[in-house]
């Protein structure tokens, strides 16, 4: 080999490392660039997972957060509905704390759906008394207590109009579709047909209308 023999010029091989050097010199650049591109790329890949990934994460979180407020809602009526309490004693509805009998006769309490039920056939009928004597009063105690009931009502009918109109995920709305028809079935849809049955007027009705339409198997006309 030359670089083996004792006389070889060795000022040959600065011409044939300079072409060497400038043959791969380029390679190596072009290589070095192509991998610095490739890890940008894959770092901005991985950028735009990571915030797939958190936009989702902020997605989800939304959507749990308006189904447990809309949940949250249903219980709240759910509630308001079991923990109605009434008192009758002989046959008549105790409004107020004079009311009580001190001794004798019996008091009668009723809660919940029966408690609603009962309050609502004593009110509406004392309350046509009182309208035919002209005697009616809106700081009745009775009234304001149909009051609360008629809050209810407008309460469970914003929860069925925004599950309607939620963009919840199927399993989410179908959940609260389901626990808004055993709420209206099991809760407070006689206190729709109380409503109707008594004629109430204003905005109040055309949301019991609304109510009845969408949960009745004869929808009102």
């Amino acid at each position: 080999m030359p670089l083996l023999i004792k006389d070889y010029n060795f000022s040959s091989l600065g011409s044939l490392g300079d072409t060497v050097g400038g043959f791969l010199n380029p390679i190596i650049a072009i290589s070095a660039a192509m991998l610095t591109f490739l890890a940008f790329y894959i770092q901005y890949q991985a950028n735009i997972q990571v915030q797939k990934q958190f936009l989702k994460q902020q997605y989800d979180d939304s959507i749990n957060f308006e189904y447990n407020k809309l949940k949250e809602r249903i219980y709240l009526i759910i509630n308001e509905v079991d923990n109605f309490n009434v008192a009758f004693h002989e046959g008549k509805l105790i409004s107020k704390l004079n009311e009580i009998p001190k001794t004798g006769g019996k008091k009668y309490n009723f809660s919940g759906v029966q408690g609603l039920n009962l309050f609502l056939i004593e009110y509406f009928r004392d309350k046509k008394e009182k309208e035919k004597n002209k005697d009616f009063k809106f700081d009745d105690s009775f009234h304001s207590v149909a009051l609360n009931i008629n809050n209810l009502l407008i309460l469970f009918y914003n929860a069925h109009i925004t599950i309607m109109d939620s963009s919840l995920k199927e399993p989410y709305h179908n959940e609260l579709i389901e626990l808004l028809a055993y709420v209206y079935y099991f809760k407070i849809g006689f206190l729709v047909e109380h409503y109707i049955k008594n004629d109430p007027s204003g905005k109040l009705f055309e949301q019991i209308i609304v109510l009845k339409n969408y949960y009745s198997t004869e929808p009102e006309k």
